[in-house]
């Protein structure tokens, strides 16, 4: 028996992990080569092997096996024929989506690049340029990601047809791509045709079923539509829960996704309790998720008031996030930004400097500067260094956070208003009434638009407002 059948899931979601190292792939390639000859190692099985690691959550060691198979893939024996060619994006394809799961992006992007240069048939390429789309959506390369996923689209809709599950799938791609893009009825319509589309070719209760569900019914949170969103995640759970068990990392995912929704509806005991769940099968397994779920908990935390509860799980989310994937992944940013408002919350204000300091690097490192997460770093840290007297430096930060917002968004997004609101703050405290007053003024016509008139959002700028008049007005008098 070929060693990597004995990777079978146990009821729970476990694996027996014992083969997965890098050790094993050495020791499997040298009984190959010892046996048949190095003309004989088939790339396909350290191709698989790969696939088993990842699933696995054993990055590592599916990389290396990634890459054992390109380099066997490439053998003079192997030639270039048609066959071999294949094989070729197959791997480059599959290690792409690798480095995704991991937030490398230019890595996954780099090995995309190598697989579109092989000659190759329409379906290969759709392939190709579906995972292209993925990648670039979640690198912020909004544009770029919509016409690979187009191209993806147009050519599965031709030789495969409008009713393959195939084009489902990148409909279903095309939701996170319009939600980024903020058109919320493109996502939608994109997402309603993949479910139905899916649904027929693979019934009601497949697990692409339950991915398009969890993707509508995030995108119905962001909509305001509570009552479609919590419908849809609830129906997914359940497919979730009957083929995989109440222990499994898909079953956590929905668990999670639900807990979001119940965060944004102020819903606390709500969303704690599916966070917790979904933690605690995180846990259970061993699953890197587990650092993702713990700051979600931690924002929770802040936001009920429960500080020290937040602290400590988003210190426990970087120090998973860096031992698993390093200390420049984007998801440790991600944490830090958040332990970051902690410590603003606390008026920790010098420990949130560093730690703010510390994730913006990262994301402009990982995500480049015109990122929606690279501007949500720079306003937070932006709070802060007003808060220090910094405001040269504030300001920078949030002039900047503003252009990419409103670059993304639009100049009428509650996200933009959140800008005007830290930079009405700022010249508030600079004595710069007539400017701060501008600004807050401006950002209360956004804001009632999305938020009520008793959302602390709203209040907030609403006595801003009130000071940076009294500010104004101090000015005036002592011009006078």
């Amino acid at each position: 028996m070929r060693w990597w059948r004995l990777l079978q899931a146990q009821p729970d979601g476990a694996y027996d992990v014992a083969v997965c190292c890098p050790a094993m792939l050495r020791s499997y390639e040298l009984d190959i080569t010892t046996r048949f000859g190095a003309e004989r190692v088939d790339a396909m099985q350290f191709y698989h092997v790969a696939f088993f690691l990842e699933e696995m959550a054993q990055y590592t060691a599916a990389e290396a096996a990634y890459r054992k198979a390109l380099q066997y893939s490439a053998q003079p024996s192997a030639g270039d024929n048609e066959k071999w060619q294949a094989t070729r994006i197959d791997i480059l394809t599959s290690m792409a989506r690798l480095f995704e799961i991991q937030s490398k992006l230019k890595q996954a992007e780099t090995a995309l690049a190598e697989a579109s240069a092989i000659p190759m048939d329409d379906l290969s390429l759709a392939r190709v340029k579906n995972r292209l789309g993925v990648v670039c959506t979640k690198s912020g390369s909004l544009r770029v990601a919509e016409e690979a996923l187009a191209q993806a689209l147009q050519i599965r809709q031709r030789v495969l047809g409008a009713s393959h599950s195939r084009t489902g799938q990148t409909l279903k791609h095309m939701i996170s791509l319009y939600e980024a893009l903020g058109d919320y009825s493109k996502a939608e319509q994109c997402g309603q045709k993949a479910l139905a589309i899916t649904e027929d070719a693979l019934g009601p209760t497949s697990y692409h079923v339950s991915s398009i569900l969890t993707k509508l019914g995030s995108l119905y949170n962001v909509k305001k539509e509570f009552t479609k969103s919590e419908s849809l995640l609830k129906r997914a759970l359940q497919i979730r829960e009957e083929k995989y068990g109440r222990y499994h990392p898909f079953t956590a995912e929905v668990l999670r996704a639900m807990g979001n929704i119940y965060v944004d509806r102020q819903n606390w005991d709500l969303s704690e309790e599916y966070l917790t769940q979904a933690l605690t099968t995180y846990e259970k397994l061993g699953h890197p998720e587990a650092a993702r779920t713990l700051t979600r908990l931690g924002e929770l935390y802040t936001q009920t008031g429960r500080l020290a509860k937040a602290e400590d799980a988003l210190l426990r989310a970087v120090r998973l996030h860096k031992a698993a994937l390093g200390p420049t992944h984007s998801r440790v940013a991600q944490a830090l930004k958040h332990l970051m408002t902690v410590f603003e919350e606390q008026h920790k204000y010098a420990e949130g400097e560093a730690v703010g300091q510390e994730a913006l690097e990262i994301h402009l490192h990982c995500l480049g500067t015109d990122h929606y997460h690279t501007s949500s770093t720079q306003l937070r840290l932006g709070r802060i260094k007003t808060a220090l007297g910094k405001t040269e430096e504030a300001e920078t930060l949030l002039r900047h956070a503003l252009r990419v917002r409103q670059t993304l968004f639009g100049s009428k997004s509650e996200l933009v208003g959140e800008v005007l609101v830290a930079l009405g703050e700022l010249h508030v405290s600079t004595g710069n009434g007539g400017e701060a007053e501008a600004e807050l003024t401006a950002a209360l016509a956004v804001l009632t638009q999305t938020y009520a008139p008793d959302h602390w959002r709203v209040t907030q700028a609403t006595n801003l407002l009130s000071r940076a008049r009294q500010v104004a007005q101090v000015v005036s008098n002592n011009e006078v």
